[in-house]
């Protein structure tokens, strides 16, 4: 009998963001082992329940039901009235394994486990929650502090009981062994799809206008990271410039940020970025919150653009980086002034806008080929 697979997320997969493609990259590399094999649950905030064609849509949880989730040990995007109907897909699709796109489902994980001992369990840490909601608990509402605590928890059984667990880099890796006291069975970074048929030729001009891009949805450390660009490295730039700014409902931010300058542009939500990454001369990144990758590095620098980020924006890329484009193509900043530097520097430059060592280099550790090597390696198929 064919082995069968389970996939199991909170989110859409059909996401607009970073964590959406990766759950997507991860799905499919599931159903390329188990040959098509794989039925889906989805837990999406604005879907109904529903199933088609083996993908199970849950409902998002109530409010109530979040409260009675946290009060019973389960993380409060997980609707307890959810757990038999797992239970019954498990036994019905004949699963033999489980991957779950996040650590916060341990006390589900440890129920499945009670009920189903001889399934394997492999886990994606997305970052290491530990981490984060450690810091989160030093400022936030006692409301919160309880929820901070039940996530807490459930990342912890996440360690106990799933069979394996892969982290995105190195310092996650670290950061897993400071908490845990042990490591984790893998590493595999982020996937980005290799792009084809891009301009080599196009260069930027020394001297003329540099086409600046940030891309970044409505997400708290995107966020923070473009009001710091906008209002401490844009009025300390002296060449010519215009700034995009692109991601899911940034629109909500366009008043706020375009009043800054003439020269900023915030497009907010749109269904394709090809045309602009491929017009951008520059990527910026100028987060400095978060954990895990940042998708959208790799993603720009599968275009070969020139790249300049604060550190946080090159984790898990830049002990990678060869001598050749290191400083010299991707740039990573300590500050505002190191920003500026660079910006004012590349303005009176002329180079490629799309650089193939900067694209080869992201495809020798990113690309679908290199991560699905090592994600199967998980995998007992």
């Amino acid at each position: 009998m064919k082995k069968k697979a389970l996939f199991f997320c909170n989110c859409d997969m059909a996401m607009k963001n970073g964590h959406g493609q990766m759950v997507r990259a991860h799905y499919k590399m599931l159903s390329e082992l188990f040959q098509g094999c794989v039925s889906a649950i989805m837990i999406p905030d604005l879907y109904t329940a529903s199933v088609n064609n083996g993908f199970y849509c849950f409902p998002h949880p109530s409010q109530l039901e979040k409260l009675i989730a946290v009060l019973r040990g389960f993380t409060p995007d997980f609707s307890v009235n959810s757990l038999k109907r797992i239970f019954d897909i498990i036994k019905e699709e004949n699963v033999s394994t489980i991957l779950i796109e996040n650590s916060m489902f341990g006390r589900l994980i440890q129920c499945i486990k009670e009920k189903y001992p001889e399934i394997e369990i492999i886990t994606y840490f997305t970052d290491i929650e530990a981490d984060l909601l450690s810091q989160e608990l030093r400022h936030c509402s006692l409301r919160r502090k309880l929820v901070c605590k039940r996530l807490l928890e459930n990342e912890k059984k996440t360690v106990q009981y799933a069979d394996k667990k892969f982290v995105l880099n190195k310092r996650d890796e670290m950061l897993f062994v400071k908490f845990y006291q042990k490591k984790p069975d893998l590493v595999i970074p982020l996937s980005v799809t290799k792009k084809t048929n891009l301009d080599t030729v196009g260069k930027h001009i020394a001297g003329e206008k540099l086409q600046l891009l940030f891309v970044g949805g409505d997400f708290w450390p995107n966020v923070i990271g473009i009001r710091w660009f906008v209002n401490e490295v844009l009025p300390k730039i002296d060449v010519p410039y215009e700034l995009k700014i692109i991601g899911l409902n940034m629109e909500l931010y366009r008043d706020e940020l375009e009043c800054k300058s003439d020269s900023i542009r915030v497009i907010g939500t749109v269904n394709d970025l090809s045309s602009f990454f491929e017009e951008a001369d520059v990527f910026i990144a100028p987060i400095r919150d978060g954990g895990g990758m940042k998708y959208k590095t790799a993603e720009a620098l599968s275009y070969g653009k020139t790249f300049i980020g604060l550190k946080e924006s090159l984790i898990g890329y830049w002990e990678y980086i060869p001598d050749d484009i290191k400083n010299q193509g991707i740039y990573v900043c300590e500050n505002e002034v190191d920003f500026c530097q660079r910006i004012n520097e590349l303005g009176n430059l002329t180079f490629k806008k799309c650089r193939l060592n900067i694209k080869e280099f992201v495809e020798s550790i990113c690309s679908y080929e290199v991560v699905f090597k090592k994600f199967k390696s998980l995998f007992d198929v």
